[in-house]
């Protein structure tokens, strides 16, 4: 990740609004557990590309690694804004109102989470937990 952030750098250096280049980027810093700069390079994207789904979803990961759960949260309402079938937006919501004591409201994304899926996964299995949980 190390060597592609050089890279990435490169690119930018030569076309500033490679959008692309900046959501590597911050995926990169994601994977070097790098959260802060993550997110700038993900504030970059949103300014280029303020409707770019994933790219909520993304920081608002990073949000969640750096236990900022309130913000977290806004981030995947901001990504549900654009796509209200991103399901691992929902349970990740779901996550961040449990760990804000707002049960009500993390049950209510697991149900969506459950309500959209036909076929259960291991996912699902998270989903059924933490809606005990919000119980």
């Amino acid at each position: 990740d190390e060597e592609a952030l050089v890279y990435y750098d490169k690119c930018t250096n030569v076309s500033s609004d490679y959008v692309e280049a900046y959501n590597q980027k911050g995926q990169s810093y994601f994977n070097m557990e790098l959260y802060q700069e993550a997110i700038i390079e993900f504030n970059k994207v949103i300014l280029m590309s303020p409707t770019d789904t994933e790219v909520y979803y993304l920081k608002g990961k990073c949000l969640m690694e750096m236990k900022r759960f309130s913000e977290a949260s806004m981030q995947f309402k901001k990504c549900l804004t654009y796509n209200t079938n991103h399901l691992k937006a929902h349970f990740r919501k779901g996550f961040c109102h449990i760990k804000c004591n707002e049960f009500t409201n993390g049950l209510n994304e697991f149900n969506i989470c459950l309500g959209k899926k036909e076929v259960y996964t291991k996912l699902d299995s998270e989903i059924l937990f933490y809606k005990g949980i919000c119980l």
